[in-house]
Parts: structure tokens; C-alpha cells; sequence
């Protein structure tokens, strides 16, 4: 399935309802929250806080019930936080989103690559936003070529390291699709027109910890996505 194509079925489309929920029910969460943590308070000082000769069975009850009330209302958030976000309890964007940044990395990033005397060099390339979080361009430089991308589709959900995710889910489906002697990768931001220091990302025949685990996170989409029959 291509990239364009995946971003309009309603398996991606319910993340940005999600988001719309979670941005709607903010100021109600934060209120719900507060009222929970004014519960289980008042729990405590009715079952632990006034001495046992003062505690009357009026007031036991009454924190047994507020202990109760407490944990449903818990309950009720963690459910609707479930529905409200792209992401999975461990904080990594589940497989469903995951899946359109793999398409757009195979479609536009699987080729173009450099490598010289066995290093790859690359930087990535941001401008932000007046609002915090959010990008108004992306793009990503390899040698003289600098290649602006369109994340519209993501609809301006994606973070610092979505991009860097993204973008390393090209690169491995290059470094799997040719047979390149590879030494080590460096990599560099632009925020701002501000460049930051270069990293290594692969040296010594070894990827940083961070790049790892993305990788781990590719090899699960990549399954994933075959397993919807997204990519052959």
C-alpha cells in the first residue's frame, strides 16, 4: 500500500480523533485529577490521620468509600488515556502509526545515500514553530542535497525523535537493500538554522543504545506492516 494511501484509512485517521479527544479533555482531566488526589486525602485522614479513639464508624465508612471512589475514577482516566493517545504504556507509538512513518520512509528515504571510505554522513534539518512541539519545516541533508519532506500527513504529531525514527527507518531499508560496506554513520541537527554536534550513531561495529532500540522498533513494524499486507 503506498504512503498516501494508508494516511486517509480509518487505522491511522483514529489517532488524530484521539488527539482531538485528549486536546478537548484536558481541562476535564485536570479537574478529575485534582478531585481523585482530594479524595484519596481525604481518605487518609479519615482511616490514618484522626487518632483511633476520635475515629468514629461514620468516618471509617467514609473512607473506605472515598478509597472506592478514589480507584474507579483512576480507572476511568487510565481507560480514557488508553483511547487518547498514539502511543503504548512504555511511551513508543504503536504499530498502527508507526506503520504510515514506515511507508513514507520507504517511499522517500530508502535511497540517496552516501557513503564515503565506509562513513555515512547526514543531518537533519528543523525549523519549529510559534507553537511549542511543532515543526514548519523538516528537512534532511546528505553531501550537497538537501531534501525538504512533507509530514503533513502526520498532521504535525510527530516529535524530535518520531523524525529521527523516521528517518532511520529509510536508512535501514537501505543498508538492507545494498550491499555497502558501512564503518560508521555520523548524524547532526539544524534547530533553527543553529547546528548542533555531530553524533555517532554506528561505530566500531556497534549502534548507540538509542539507535538500537529503534531499531528494534523498525524490525516490529516491518512485521507488522507485512503482516497487513502494507508492504510485501
Amino acid at each position: 500500500m503506498k504512503y498516501e494511501e494508508y494516511i486517509q484509512t480509518e487505522a491511522f485517521r483514529k489517532f488524530f480523533k484521539a488527539e482531538d479527544r485528549k486536546k478537548r479533555w484536558r481541562l476535564p482531566i485536570l479537574i478529575g485529577s485534582g478531585i481523585i488526589l482530594l479524595m484519596m486525602i481525604g481518605a487518609l485522614i479519615c482511616l490514618d490521620f484522626i487518632p483511633e479513639e476520635k475515629r468514629t464508624d461514620t468516618l471509617t465508612v467514609l473512607g473506605y468509600v472515598l478509597i472506592g471512589a478514589s480507584l474507579a475514577g483512576l480507572i476511568v482516566l487510565a481507560i480514557f488515556q488508553s483511547m487518547s493517545t498514539s502511543r503504548d504504556n512504555n511511551g513508543n507509538r504503536l504499530p498502527a502509526y508507526s506503520a504510515a512513518m514506515l511507508l513514507f520512509a520507504r517511499e522517500n528515504l530508502s535511497s540517496g545515500w552516501h557513503v564515503e571510505n565506509g562513513l555515512l554522513t547526514f543531518c537533519i534539518s528543523v525549523t519549529t514553530g510559534a507553537e511549542q512541539g511543532k515543526f514548519n519545516t523538516v528537512s534532511l541533508i546528505r553531501k550537497e542535497e538537501k531534501l525538504e519532506l512533507d509530514l503533513s500527513g502526520f498532521s504535525g504529531t510527530l516529535t524530535m525523535q518520531d523524525i529521527l525514527e523516521l528517518i532511520l527507518y529509510g536508512l535501514f531499508d537501505f543498508l538492507e537493500n545494498n550491499a555497502v560496506q558501512i564503518t560508521a554513520i555520523k548524524c547532526c541537527f539544524w534547530v533553527d538554522e543553529v547546528r548542533g554536534k555531530e553524533e555517532f550513531l554506528y561505530r566500531d561495529g556497534k549502534w548507540r543504545w538509542l539507535v538500537r532500540t529503534i531499531k528494534g522498533r523498525y524490525r516490529n513494524v516491518v512485521k507488522y506492516a507485512r503482516r497487513k499486507n502494507l508492504i510485501a
